[in-house]
Parts: structure tokens; C-alpha cells; sequence
């Protein structure tokens, strides 16, 4: 919890929109005004990883897909900006689709940024509003608008995203290719 990097620990491994946890810390929780969830809330992605200078996370090894949960702005329209370390013309970016509670987001013009190669979304308003706010994110390498449960797969195409960052908010101003 911060400012102070009290550490608590929740009684499970997930957290779901609406729920209220109960936890227990050591020493005063004074001037505590923000919590931090470490690591995110992520399923099927792996540990993060160096590539170079860059940290970047990749979808699990013999999967397509990989979920993440999140909170926007459930009043406005939001785009989905996902900060990748593959090049523009990467082939795994060329299938790369989000889908919010199984709603196909739509895919807008990519950017790069000096080394930072941009893929955008503008997220379904109807998706963003449902639970005020809460997201439930697919990220898949295939395109997919649900989680596919089948089998692992030894062609699967996730690993080979290279996620820097992802983030979420208003729609950005046109950027420059």
C-alpha cells in the first residue's frame, strides 16, 4: 500500500469486479492512499522477461490467448494502446485482436514511436459501461473474440508478442507515423 510500501497480502489469488477483501497488515496504515496489486492481474501470460534493455511479457508458451483485468473510465469512450517490441511488420501483430467480455474491440492504425511499436483499440462503449468500468481484456494472437480452451499448441503464436505496456484511456490525438 502506498505511499509507505505497506505489504498485505489478499486471502486469494484473484480479485473480481465489485468484491471487497479484508486484509491484515503490520504497522500503522496512516497516510496510506493507494494500493498496488503486484504482479497485475494477468492469466496466461509469463513472467516478465529482458530482451535487450526492454522488459516485456509474452503470452504462455503453447497459447493463443491471454486475459488481463483492468478498470477504465466507464463514462467516456477508451482505446486500448498496447506497447509491443516487435517490429510494425511482425507477423504476430498482423492477426493481434482484444475482445472485452467477448466484444471484438476495433482495431485502429498502428503507430510507432522511435523503438515502441503502438497497437491500438478502441474499446465496444457497451463493454466499458457494463460493470462500470471493470474490464475483462483478451489479448489473442489469432484474432479470437473468447478464450479458446482447447489444447496447447506447439505452433501457438502468443510468445512470440513481445508486450512492453499496456494501457487504457481516452482516445489518444492523431499521432504521427
Amino acid at each position: 500500500m502506498l505511499p509507505q510500501h505497506v505489504q498485505a497480502t489478499l486471502p486469494r489469488s484473484y480479485v473480481l469486479p465489485g468484491d471487497t477483501l479484508t486484509v491484515a497488515v503490520q504497522g500503522a496504515l496512516t497516510g496510506l492512499t493507494a494500493v498496488e496489486f503486484q504482479p497485475a492481474t494477468v492469466y496466461g501470460f509469463s513472467d516478465s522477461e529482458k530482451v535487450g534493455s526492454r522488459v516485456i511479457r509474452r503470452i504462455r508458451p503453447g497459447r493463443f490467448e491471454a486475459l488481463a483485468f483492468a478498470r477504465s473510465d466507464s463514462e467516456k469512450p477508451q482505446e486500448l494502446r498496447i506497447a509491443t517490441a516487435n517490429g510494425a511488420n511482425d507477423p504476430v501483430l498482423k492477426d493481434l485482436g482484444v475482445a472485452i467480455y467477448g466484444v471484438k474491440a476495433t482495431r485502429l492504425p498502428d503507430v510507432t514511436e522511435g523503438e515502441r511499436h503502438w497497437v491500438r483499440f478502441a474499446l465496444p462503449e457497451s463493454e466499458t459501461r457494463r460493470y462500470n468500468g471493470w474490464l475483462e481484456i483478451l489479448l489473442s494472437t489469432r484474432g479470437a473474440a473468447t478464450w479458446q480452451g482447447d489444447a496447447l499448441h506447439t505452433d501457438a503464436t502468443g510468445p512470440a508478442l513481445m508486450i512492453e505496456r499496456i494501457e487504457i484511456g481516452p482516445p489518444a490525438a492523431p499521432l504521427q507515423n
